[in-house]
């Protein structure tokens, strides 16, 4: 992936954070987005299972955090996420259209 790149990022701690984050990122998919994304999430996940993940452009990164500290992860994204441009979305969002446009 090209350090200049644009991107979208989720910091998704727990279960139910990283659920909500996964439907999110479905409902971008539904909306023809084609743009990069980027979990942050203190689980072990396999992405490969979701029809919307594209390993080929999305990223899952694992950090070894007890689920509170996700606020040092939210405001220090700058040190875990390689895009240029990247636009931060809540774990709760619901995209209702497409965000590229």
């Amino acid at each position: 992936m090209e350090n200049n790149s644009k991107g979208v990022v989720y910091v998704a701690f727990g279960e139910l954070y990283t659920a909500m984050a996964l439907f999110s990122m479905k409902t971008l998919r539904e909306k023809r987005s084609s743009i990069p994304v980027m979990i942050i999430t203190n689980l072990d996940l396999d992405l490969n299972k979701f029809n919307f993940w594209e390993p080929e452009k999305d990223l899952i990164k694992i950090v070894d955090e007890e689920t509170r500290k996700n606020r040092y992860v939210k405001t220090n994204l700058y040190e875990q996420v390689p895009f240029q441009n990247a636009a931060y979305i809540d774990a709760d969002t619901c995209i209702l259209k497409n965000i590229e446009d």
